[in-house]
């Protein structure tokens, strides 16, 4: 498949550039996380360690969380 040129992408509607960003940052992202490609991003071992550490604060506590709603509208005071 013959890769279009920046002219020809930018040629195209909105509605279509912005499917193609989609795509291609999903394809990325999947990318990113497959430990068997070339180029994934690896998880150093302290975060690795750090992540099992609070899943398991917050299983044996799951008082200790907070919904999705509460966080986001403290970060969006933040801003």
């Amino acid at each position: 498949m013959a890769t279009p040129s920046w002219s020809e992408l930018l040629k195209l509607d909105v509605q279509t550039r912005l499917e193609i960003i989609d795509e291609l940052w999903d394809s990325v992202v999947n990318d990113l996380n497959d430990p068997d490609k070339p180029g994934s991003l690896p998880v150093p071992e302290a975060t690795r360690a750090l992540f099992d550490k609070r899943m398991r604060e917050y299983r044996a506590n799951p008082a200790i969380g907070l919904p999705w709603a509460c966080v986001h509208e403290r970060l969006l005071k933040m801003t």
